[in-house]
């Protein structure tokens, strides 16, 4: 469907893809994964034709049809929604009003006029049928249902539509349009969970391709079937999902580490001789098969070092009392909207509370009220003893100071045992780096200055955390990172997220909002959702991959010292040092050499099948193989041992 060739693209002086082929073939999900700057979105608008490549190709099949969301949706705001979906099928649309007009014809033609009339309708109707004219207003309120729009939306004007919501339009219109080839940025920026859910399934069961950018690792682990990593301007390659691709990646790293330190002992054991025996005439043939071995072995690089993960601490604070925050009877309307009524919570010190329940419940009201940035219009919030809180909130980046730079803006809430390096480290951490500090905050980008907030969210003194959407424009390292720095926190934690990966590491309670109800359910997310069935929700698909345990010891090898070797008498001492006296015969020289040069011959071509990645692929045939190397050089450098004490003597 796609081939792509030899692709470049550099801004200035920064390459950002480098000599990449790849292609993409029917039915293919594909991932494109990577930190932040990688070029993953540089990709997909050189493949949907709206950025031109310095160099290289990208070659359409027949008929292949690119359909792209970006990061910014755009609807006609003079339009309904409804009627803006209907742009889709305007063709169709036109055919149905053709064959109304052929109908109204047809009853006053007679004879051959009304025959060619026929024959124009019939046509008419062909097209109009193979575009299944029929379901099209079903198909629109289905994809729109699905992506959590109301009955009452359709009639709306787009204009009235937030950012958000016209991101959502914008899919939906895309998702209709059935193109070959979806190419998504970021498609679950603006989703609830019930909408992502749902967008699970449609792309799951797409019968075009699919090329998606995600920084949500339970959605990519559900849709896509093979992940490009973009990295210093080139792309891997895995065949399966994300899962998949940490535990390849892994194992290819480390296959190719062993490899390459290998070779290193054995280059290093080459050179020794070469040194050695450079000078003895007996083994200059030797010493010049060795140097042109060394010459004719084709190198193995040594794999990039696996990037390090941040450790973020957040700023310490005095302990809460044990209830950190109760709310009783908590009501709140906006208008004639009521958005809460009658919510009771209790969060006690150490929870980790994760909010959930659809676009529009009432998730961050709730969040305000909890925090005290609102009040309730009925009952109360008390704020538990020696409450520390601070809150992140996507407006809070409109707040920051814009003729500071990022360091001077995070430092100037940091506490004084947050030293510049500290602040640094969680600027790291959240995707600034180098001198991207140094910029000013009034040239940042929405989500950059996000990212500052949430800095100085971490760098202030608190015992409650209060954070909303805090993994939003953070790519998939640095939302691990953040995962780690709160699990370590020593405080409370009350969160939203659409992150369902974030949302189980964190959660140990889920308060979910619906109907302006609160209902609280013990565990992290996985477990609210294992009891939804029970009160007749469907249950989502169980085909996620569960993560391994990580860290767990390795078990070592039983047995105790090896038994110390007796002395030996003094007679079968003397009768050793007589024999060493003795040269061995040349024929017993030769015979070890050829033994030790058929061996090294043996380790080199094992080597060259360790370093490729491939060979992993059959787990039974690798071990074997590694076994076998293992042995291999613990006998070479034993009979070479061997050998170069009978030329000494």
């Amino acid at each position: 469907m796609i081939a792509v060739t030899g692709l470049s693209k550099a801004f200035g002086g920064q390459v950002i893809l480098d000599n990449v082929s790849f292609t993409v073939k029917p039915g293919q999900r594909v991932g494109l994964i990577g930190r932040n700057g990688t070029g993953k979105t540089t990709l997909l608008k050189i493949l949907s034709g709206q950025l031109e490549s310095d160099k290289g190709t990208v070659s359409l099949g027949p008929g292949v049809e690119i359909g792209y969301l970006g990061q910014e949706g755009q609807l006609d705001p003079d339009r309904t929604l409804y009627d803006e979906m209907m742009q889709v099928f305007a063709w169709v649309d036109a055919v149905e009003r053709e064959m109304r007009d052929l109908e109204l014809q047809m009853e006053s033609l007679q004879g051959e006029a009304l025959n060619a009339c026929f024959d124009q309708y019939g046509k008419a109707q062909a097209r109009f049928d193979h575009a299944e004219g029929h379901t099209i207003d079903a198909r629109i309120r289905t994809v729109l249902a699905g992506m959590g729009f109301r009955s009452e939306d359709l009639e709306r004007p787009c204009r009235e539509f937030s950012g958000g919501w016209q991101m959502r339009g914008a899919m939906s219109r895309l998702l209709l349009t059935s193109p070959t080839v979806l190419l998504l940025d970021e498609p679950t920026n603006h989703l609830d969970l019930q909408a992502v859910k749902w967008l699970e399934t449609y792309l799951s069961d797409y019968k075009g391709a699919v090329v998606l950018v995600s920084h949500d690792r339970t959605f990519i682990d559900r849709v896509v079937n093979r992940i490009i990593e973009l990295d210093s301007g080139e792309i891997d390659e895995y065949a399966g999902n994300y899962t998949f691709y940490v535990e390849e990646s892994t194992r290819r790293f480390e296959a190719q580490l062993a490899a390459y330190e290998a070779q290193q002992k054995k280059i290093e054991h080459d050179m020794r001789f070469i040194e050695r025996f450079r000078y003895k005439a007996t083994l200059a043939s030797r010493v010049k098969s060795r140097e042109k071995m060394l010459e004719r072995m084709e190198k193995i690089d040594a794999p990039d070092a696996a990037p390090r993960a941040m450790k973020v601490s957040f700023a310490p604070a005095t302990t809460s009392g044990r209830d950190a925050i109760m709310a009783k009877g908590v009501s709140k309307s906006y208008g004639a909207l009521r958005v809460l009524e009658g919510i009771n919570v209790k969060i006690e010190r150490g929870d980790r509370v994760g909010l959930v329940g659809p676009n529009g419940a009432g998730k961050s009201t709730l969040m305000r009220l909890l925090v005290g940035a609102e009040r309730p219009d009925a009952g109360t919030v008390n704020p538990g003893f020696r409450m520390q809180p601070v809150h992140y909130a996507q407006h809070q980046a409109e707040a920051l100071n814009p003729d500071r730079t990022v360091l001077e803006e995070v430092s100037a809430v940091a506490p004084p045992m947050f030293d510049q390096t500290m602040v640094r480290t969680v600027l790291g951490c959240l995707l600034f780096s180098g001198d991207s500090v140094h910029k000013k905050v009034g040239v940042l980008s929405g989500g950059e200055r996000s990212r500052v907030a949430l800095a100085r969210c971490v760098v202030t003194a608190s015992n409650v955390l209060f954070l909303d959407e805090p993994t939003n424009h953070l790519d998939l390292s640095a939302r691990e990172s953040l995962l780690e720095a709160l699990q370590g926190y020593e405080g409370t934690i009350v969160f939203i997220s659409h992150d369902r990966h974030f949302m189980d590491g964190l959660a140990t309670r889920i308060v979910e909002i619906e109907d302006g109800r609160a209902s609280a359910h013990l565990g992290n997310y996985s477990d609210y959702r294992a009891r939804k069935p029970a009160r007749g929700v469907a249950a989502p698909a169980r085909n996620e991959a569960k993560p391994k345990a990580a860290g767990a010891p390795a078990r070592s090898a039983p047995g105790g010292p090896a038994p110390q070797a007796e002395p030996p008498t003094p007679v079968a001492a003397a009768a050793g040092r007589d024999e060493k006296k003795k040269p061995p015969p040349k024929w017993k020289v030769d015979a070890l050499e050829a033994k030790i040069f058929a061996m090294e011959e043996e380790i080199a071509g094992i080597t060259m099948r360790l370093a490729d990645p491939a060979f992993y692929q059959r787990a039974e045939d690798a071990s074997r193989l590694q076994t076998r190397y293992d042995v291999l050089v613990a006998e070479c450098q034993k009979l070479t041992a061997q050998w170069e004490e009978m030329l000494s003597s």
